[in-house]
């Protein structure tokens, strides 16, 4: 089914009659990135920030024909994040005083990249406008860990007395002994555990398959 929609959408988009309009492959892209295994988040990240683009490419009377858009286009979207505010556009969180963060706006234009390459591995386009471009580099910071005051701070805050609360503590040591993710954290199933081994069994970002000791 997921194969003969993707075929349809081609053969109509590269057929006489194009349809290579930004808002109309959003759907093509998603289905395609479905067939290809990536996952609900990433395809999520993708289509979200070609929206984004989209909604400014409309403000500002561009063409949304994707054979239209062009590396100068894309570079006035960039100046355009970096005077954006934070959430202005989230549909729960009100709108901050401060700006995107670097790592924010270098997020939207990869994901925006990823898109146009999709676009030329598809034949939908034959130049690529990010061969033209260079994406802002995300800042590079050093995260500040905890203190050992402030975990024991933390674990001290967990009532263990309790089912829930002997869970909780389990989640939050898990957490802070592993460093995974929380996304992956919600994925282990008890197969994934080896008591004997003290390890665990996860699946990491790009359905990698990882062991935590």
């Amino acid at each position: 089914m997921l194969n003969d929609e993707i075929d349809s959408f081609l053969k109509e988009v590269l057929s006489k009659k194009q349809k290579t309009d930004l808002g109309y492959l959003i759907y093509g892209y998603a289905l395609c990135a479905r067939s290809e295994g990536k996952s609900a988040n990433y395809i999520s990240l993708v289509t979200a920030s070609v929206r984004f683009l989209l909604d400014y490419i409309k403000a500002n009377d561009i063409s949304s024909d994707v054979l239209d858009i062009t590396a100068h286009h894309l570079r006035g979207f960039i100046l355009h994040l970096h005077s954006v505010n934070r959430f202005a556009t989230h549909p729960f969180a009100k709108p901050q005083d401060t700006k995107l963060t670097g790592h924010t706006i270098n997020t939207y234009m990869r994901s925006l990249r990823a898109f146009w390459s999709w676009l030329k591995d598809e034949g939908i386009i034959k130049d690529n406008p990010f061969s033209l471009l260079r994406i802002p580099k995300a800042p590079k910071r050093i995260i500040p860990t905890f203190s050992d005051a402030q975990l024991k701070d933390l674990l001290a805050q967990v009532n263990t007395s309790s089912p829930e609360g002997f869970r909780n503590y389990s989640i939050i040591s898990l957490l802070l002994d592993t460093m995974i993710r929380v996304s992956e954290l919600i994925t282990c199933r008890m197969e994934d555990l080896n008591l004997e081994g003290r390890s665990l069994k996860v699946w990491g970002k790009g359905s990698k398959e990882r062991i935590c000791m």
